[in-house]
């Protein structure tokens, strides 16, 4: 089996609720015996004494917040080939299930060589296992917490602009979802390959993005380069014949409801 590896952003949050979550997250991936390593950047050097189990993480201590740019940086330099990346939000954890067990056997090795997905969250009401998603925003592909590729990664793909961060970027996620299909076979499978939100602490806010003054705001310049992927596509299709998924851009007047190609495969 290849090796799978998470890439995250840590850092301290001022609010020790919203702190524990954040750990919570990152204990939960750590304990996946499927997941090989955990690279963490650190923002701080102080925020070190936080993380207490170090098992499986590589600390990359770097003075500002993680960009796309530069996990795909340490990614050419430190990956071999074969391995499976996955990078995420700072809130959010890996299902531990056999599909993503089995992700390389049953999501890489078949259909089209070139394919990468982006990770649609499941949000937890609390953590006894209660558990949502949102309606139409999820449906219509229009935000995802996580991405993943396999290496080695394409080279015209690496030639793009990932000049903003993950997480704390308004529009990252529709930016890379962008720039994904643009090179890849990109699916939001996120009914099968389950990733959990966990923001309970500030209940009435987990939905929303909490904008301060460490906010990114060049994804969001980037209004030309928003897609979304819509998320009830039938990726075993796909999978099956090796065809592109649906992508739309939210410029456009359309939606994916309204996309002939999309009306052609599900009426």
């Amino acid at each position: 089996m290849p090796q799978t590896v998470i890439y995250v952003n840590y850092f301290g949050d001022p609010d020790p609720a919203r702190r524990d979550e954040y750990l919570y997250c990152l204990s939960q991936n750590q304990r996946l015996d499927w997941v090989d390593k955990i690279y963490v950047f650190l923002e701080s050097a102080q925020d070190l004494d936080d993380i207490k189990n170090h098992h499986k993480i590589e600390f990359i201590y770097h003075n500002s917040r993680m960009e796309f740019g530069d996990v795909f940086t340490h990614a050419v330099h430190n990956l071999p080939d074969d391995t499976i990346m996955v990078i995420l939000n700072l809130d959010i954890y890996l299902d531990d299930s056999s599909a993503w067990r089995h992700i390389d056997r049953d999501f890489f090795q078949v259909g089209h060589a070139k394919k990468s997905m982006v990770l649609k969250r499941t949000d937890l009401l609390d953590l006894n296992g209660a558990e949502t998603i949102y309606g139409k925003s999820w449906k219509r592909g229009k935000f995802c917490d996580g991405w993943m590729f396999k290496t080695p990664l394409d080279p015209e793909f690496l030639q793009e602009d990932f000049d903003f961060c993950v997480g704390g970027a308004p529009c990252c996620d529709n930016v890379m979802m962008f720039l994904m299909s643009k090179h890849y076979h990109t699916y939001s499978w996120g009914a099968k390959y389950k990733t959990y939100h966990l923001d309970i602490c500030r209940k009435s806010q987990a939905s929303l993005m909490v904008l301060n003054s460490a906010t990114d705001y060049r994804a969001q310049e980037r209004k030309s380069e928003h897609a979304a992927i819509p998320a009830t596509q039938d990726w075993q299709w796909y999978l099956t014949t090796g065809q592109r998924p649906l992508v739309f851009l939210l410029e456009s007047k359309s939606t994916p409801f309204e996309h002939e190609q999309w009306k052609h495969e599900h009426n």
